[in-house]
């Protein structure tokens, strides 16, 4: 088998496939009398001896263990197992979406059913609690950062943080798939937009173990490319004269394939390029820019950059809290921080939602910063008007205009005038009104015209609307009550005397 060579057989990936996946096994511990501790699965125990299935990497191998050099067992259930997976669950990644809670929360949870009377239904509890308080957080809005729970307005101020740390989530995923085209693009992602973030030194550093990778996998293909070639050419000497221009022409076409990809790579500014893995030529141009990366980033100083970001982040907090005069000051520190990012200045232009461009940390902070002082100088510009419009109105001892009011009866009257001064004057010798139509006589209904009648309006007389007479203005009711209330006492009097007096004009009869 050739070193690096690329397998496309189903049943050997398969095999790969399995030989890589984790393999795990009940955890029993016999313990020896020397010390030594042997955890694996037993399989046999008979009174001189115990068998006992280990694992050895990713290969299952069994060793047998004479029961007078044996101290004691211990050995698992599968509660034990099950208890053993929910621990992990506690830790959760930051970023964590509310599906991920509730994965885990089930496994809890199914646990706790299937284990009610469990010795770790405590600490199994706790793990429950703990993410159900986490979950809550998520579903209010709050997202953790680095072991912080950030509220809205702090994922605002610190949005490229958060940004910049998927980012290095996708790269870290590409390495571990041993994608490592796919991982250093990123990493030039992260670096040309994300510098003075946190995630940036992280990705300098995983950098540093990521291009050496990428090397020994790119002189390994060279070896092989190199291989391949000769057979090729030995195939090729072998066809005949057809035979062998048809295959050249076929070469020929993947190679125009190839350098068409790479110059639409070139043409959008990608510094990782495609590899031709058939190619020796295209693949020592990818050792020689490893090489050089490696120079370079061997270069930068990851810890310089994890402090730069953290001043970035603790300016973002004094902008957040309205320290506007700290927070300048800060900004300004960070962004001259020595073996720091060297950010840029410059907004960018254009649709950022289109495209990769994106302010600097430094730019975004600063418009943030400058949205404040802008507020808060507006703020104190109103304070102080109206500041001294009390001032003035204390002065003067002048007060507020009072809308004036109109009373119903106001109203209905002013209404009323208005239509009698917009209706049509009547006509000499009618009265002020409209006039009682005059009805027809047989003589006269019977004829017909014999002209269509016609109106200045443009439609047929018997359509137009009669004029309306004009209303009388209601006279205007006094406003106060006063006179009607004086009124009513006098009716009471008179009312009152005579009624008296008819009284003893009956008595007076009576006593005659």
């Amino acid at each position: 088998m050739f070193p690096g060579r690329r397998f496309s057989s189903p049943i050997l990936l398969l095999s790969l496939a399995l030989l890589a996946a984790p393999l795990t096994l009940r955890a029993d511990k016999v313990f020896l009398k020397s010390g030594e501790v042997v955890t694996g699965s037993i399989i046999e125990e008979t009174p001189d001896l115990v068998r006992i299935q280990v694992l050895r990497g990713t290969i299952k191998d069994k060793r047998v263990i004479n029961r007078i050099s044996i101290d004691r067992i211990e050995k698992t259930t599968p509660e034990d197992v099950e208890r053993e997976a929910c621990l992990p669950l506690k830790t959760t990644p930051d970023g964590l979406p509310v599906k991920g809670y509730e994965e885990r929360l089930k496994a809890v949870n199914d646990f706790l059913t299937k284990y009610p009377s469990s010795k770790s239904l405590a600490e199994i509890q706790a793990i429950r609690d703990s993410l159900n308080g986490e979950l809550e957080k998520v579903k209010s809005g709050q997202t953790r950062f680095r072991g912080n729970w950030l509220s809205p307005e702090q994922q605002t101020i610190h949005s490229l943080n958060l940004e910049a740390y998927t980012a290095l989530r996708i790269m870290r995923q590409a390495t571990a798939g041993r994608n490592f085209l796919g991982a250093l693009r990123q990493f030039e992602l992260i670096e040309k937009i994300y510098p003075g973030t946190f995630a940036y030194p992280a990705a300098v550093n995983d950098a540093k173990s990521l291009l050496p990778a990428y090397g020994r996998s790119l002189t390994q293909e060279l070896e092989y490319a190199r291989y391949e070639a000769a057979q090729n050419k030995k195939g090729l000497d072998a066809l005949s004269v057809s035979a062998r221009a048809a295959a050249q022409q076929e070469i020929d076409a993947a190679a125009a394939r190839y350098k068409a990809l790479v110059d639409a790579e070139k043409a959008k500014k990608i510094t990782w390029l495609s590899v031709d893995l058939k190619s020796e030529l295209s693949i020592n141009d990818a050792i020689a820019r490893v090489r050089k990366e490696m120079e370079r980033v061997g270069k930068l100083d990851a810890a310089a950059l994890e402090e730069q970001a953290k001043a970035f982040y603790d300016a973002g907090e004094l902008v957040l809290a309205g320290k506007l005069t700290e927070a300048k000051t800060a900004l300004s520190a960070a962004a001259a921080f020595k073996n720091g990012a060297k950010l840029s200045s410059a907004k960018p232009t254009g649709s950022t939602a289109s495209s990769t461009e994106r302010p600097s940390i430094l730019v975004y902070l600063q418009q943030q910063l400058d949205d404040k002082v802008q507020k808060k100088a507006a703020e104190a510009k109103l304070a102080e008007a109206e500041a001294q419009a009390q001032k003035t109105g204390a002065a003067t001892g002048a007060k507020p205009a009072e809308t004036p009011t109109v009373s119903g009866d106001d109203a209905l009257n002013a209404l009323v005038m208005q239509r009698t001064a917009s209706a049509p004057a009547p006509e000499k010798g009618k009265p002020d009104g409209a006039s009682k139509p005059t009805k027809p006589t047989p003589s006269s209904s019977a004829q017909k015209p014999a002209t269509k009648p016609s109106s200045t309006s443009g439609q047929p007389a018997s359509t137009q609307r009669p004029t309306p007479a004009p209303v009388a203005a209601i006279p205007k009711k006094p406003s106060s009550p006063f006179p009607i209330i004086v009124g009513a006492i006098a009716v009471c009097l008179v009312g009152a005397t005579t009624f008296l007096f008819i009284q003893e004009k009956k008595k007076q009869q009576g006593d005659g």
